[in-house]
């Protein structure tokens, strides 16, 4: 499964946020993800990335409309409310909410699917990160890790990943390699299609 994180690369524009969407579901993405957080208390200002709960239903509501499953990093028990009154499937819990308890007890009894980097999906908080600090000689994806989240530059860590077991992927998701904080990192659309195609393969010769 590839999750496509689109998180803050919409650049605070809700068409391009549809659009990115629209592309993940084109390339082969099984979820799109975005980001719910005050700002002013996770950066100390506003910012035009973060959504408001009308806009967080309103893409929501589209990917159900075009059949790609839209859902969010929650970074406050308010937010997770949103979700929960949305009808949200699936959650993500930031590798630097992993410690939360109140996100982990809310995330455990909702009964919905989660991923939790640095729980159950292997993560290196470092933007981007560097090839050689994965040591993915020494990953278990089988027995230790169910996902990986990518914050790699290309697509070599993420292929690698898959071919050793690796069941979800999520990365971080751009129109381009310019537009969004972090596009350096991100995947594009054809990156995209390419490692879809790439998970297919794994698949097939499983």
């Amino acid at each position: 499964m590839i999750i496509a994180e689109i998180g803050q690369n919409f650049i605070g524009n809700l068409e391009l946020a549809k659009y990115l969407i629209y592309k993940a579901k084109e390339n082969g993405a099984k979820l799109a993800k975005f980001q719910l957080y005050d700002s002013l208390v996770l950066y100390g200002e506003r910012q035009n990335t973060e959504l408001r709960k009308d806009a967080a239903r309103m893409l929501f509501e589209y990917g159900k409309e075009i059949g790609i499953d839209v859902f969010f990093s929650v970074f406050d028990m308010e937010r997770f409310g949103w979700c929960e009154e949305m009808g949200v499937q699936y959650y993500k819990l930031a590798y630097s909410q992993r410690r939360n308890p109140d996100l982990l007890g809310a995330l455990q009894k909702c009964g919905k699917t989660w991923f939790g980097s640095g729980i159950d999906m292997y993560c290196i908080p470092h933007y981007p990160t560097e090839l050689n600090e994965l040591h993915f000689d020494k990953v278990d994806f089988i027995d230790q890790w169910y996902g990986y989240s990518d914050h790699t530059i290309g697509l070599h860590a993420a292929k690698i990943a898959i071919a050793k077991g690796c069941q979800v992927v999520e990365k971080h998701f751009a129109i381009n390699h310019k537009t969004g904080v972090d596009a350096l990192w991100s995947m594009t659309p054809i990156q995209l299609a390419e490692l879809a195609s790439w998970e297919a393969t794994v698949k097939q010769c499983a």
